[in-house]
């Protein structure tokens, strides 16, 4: 094997251990329920549609959009967790499905 070989395949394995690792540490996983759900039209196109949720946790409430449906029924518990700009919600058949968040609001004492 050349130098480069060796140092191309060391690089690959650095990146492929740092990818592993940050994908499982800190991922929280938090208890909490879907209450709302709608299906809107994407753009001109009536059959490309986004699936917009509400989820309540115990913190904070969520907005949150996705390409595909979730298979979650509404006020059913189900788990999540927070990244930066996602949650990354566990479906019913324990699949992750990663949807954006669009907005985030805190609750407060009053549970509103």
């Amino acid at each position: 094997m050349t130098r480069w070989g060796m140092l191309i395949g060391v690089a690959l394995l650095g990146v492929t251990q740092w990818t592993a690792s940050a994908t499982s540490i800190g991922q929280v996983w938090q208890d909490g329920e879907l209450v709302s759900r709608r299906t809107v039209p994407v753009g001109h196109d009536i059959f490309q549609k986004q699936f917009v949720y509400r989820v309540q946790a115990s913190t904070a409430r969520y907005v949150v959009v996705s390409d595909e449906p979730l298979k979650l029924d509404l006020h059913v518990p189900m788990r999540f967790t927070v990244t930066r700009r996602h949650l990354v919600i566990q479906d019913l058949d324990g699949s992750e499905r990663k949807t954006a968040i669009l907005r985030k609001l805190k609750n407060t004492s009053h549970g509103r």
